[in-house]
């Protein structure tokens, strides 16, 4: 066989940290309080990009009305798990998903900071309905997947329909911050079956990838806007069992159809989850898959996860959702 194709992070990409930001909500007010919600939190966002800190905010992923399903599913038997998050305040449900760029972790930190500090963003966490609603809230720093690039910025307005997956993998070691690659042998094998197997399946079945992130060395970060101790992050409704993911990536669909006959193509070859190091060693099972989470949303703001100066100099050419020459 020929030489693989390196897996290295493209120069540009090194060093950026991506702060994950979700937003948990009861179950049972999704559907009363979608308005106000989607308001209140698009309007959280925007703040964010505005205040002092200009906070780098390149994606907003939120739940839609008509179509904004949520589901977890136990990846060895891969039966749907009741209530993934449970909390003090009944079962929640993932409601929201934005994606800020930071230059590393002390800017990120530096920023939430100064965000937090703003009049306007604290107002708006301390009112209704973000103060009755917004039980959980996780920042996840987390880094660049090559395999995903590069991909075009995506029109809001086109009709799209957006899946956020994310991944809560056991025994996942998290990737390299300062290098943005994998620290241990399964890693560099989930790269290998992304690139070899996963993405040109993904291609062929007409899926687009908006980003690709893995978890990084950087703790995460969770807080609750609702609870009685003074003064955020508010950590008494808090359920600190509930593990963050490790993976998180967001795909674009023509249609819940086009993505649906994807995964029922790819559920179907027997062979598909062979060599992901995650998978029993057949590819039967998703053996270290504890939760896949998937949320059907709309996207509210994009931008490009990488710089368009990036895309076709930096990469070499290289076309990352086609399999290795052997």
């Amino acid at each position: 066989g020929g030489a693989r194709r390196g897996l290295s992070v493209a120069p540009g990409s090194a060093g950026y940290v991506y702060g994950v930001n979700r937003l948990y909500v009861p179950r049972d007010v999704v559907d009363a309080h979608h308005g106000p919600l989607r308001t209140a939190w698009y309007g959280a966002t925007v703040m964010a990009r505005a205040c002092p800190a200009k906070i780098d905010i390149l994606g907003l992923w939120m739940r839609s009305a008509e179509d904004g399903a949520n589901v977890a599913i136990h990846g060895p038997s891969m039966a749907p798990i009741e209530d993934p998050h449970p909390s003090p305040f009944g079962a929640l449900t993932n409601y929201a998903t934005s994606v800020a760029r930071y230059d590393s972790p002390a800017h990120m930190q530096q920023s939430i900071e100064i965000a937090m500090r703003d009049q306007r963003i604290s107002e708006q966490l301390g009112k209704p309905p973000l103060v009755e609603d917004a039980v959980r809230v996780e920042r996840v720093p987390m880094v660049r997947v090559p395999i995903a690039m590069p991909q075009t910025t995506v029109d809001i307005h086109s009709g799209k329909v957006f899946e956020v997956r994310s991944y809560t993998l056991d025994e996942f070691v998290p990737f390299s911050t300062s290098t943005a690659s994998p620290a241990d042998a399964d890693g560099e094998a989930l790269l290998r079956w992304l690139e070899d197997k996963f993405m040109p399946l993904f291609e062929a079945g007409g899926g687009r990838i908006a980003c690709f992130l893995a978890q990084c060395d950087v703790p995460a970060q969770v807080s609750s806007c609702r609870g009685d101790d003074a003064g955020p992050p508010k950590q008494s409704a808090v359920n600190t069992a509930d593990r963050s993911p490790n993976i998180l990536w967001v795909a674009e669909w023509d249609s819940r159809a086009q993505a649906d006959a994807f995964y029922a193509h790819i559920s179907a070859d027997p062979c598909a989850f062979k060599g992901n190091p995650f998978a029993a060693p057949d590819g039967s099972a998703l053996s270290r898959y504890a939760r896949i989470e998937i949320t059907w949303c709309e996207g509210l703001t994009l931008g490009s996860l990488i710089e368009s100066a990036t895309v076709g100099s930096h990469y070499e050419d290289r076309h990352f959702h086609q399999p290795r020459q052997h």
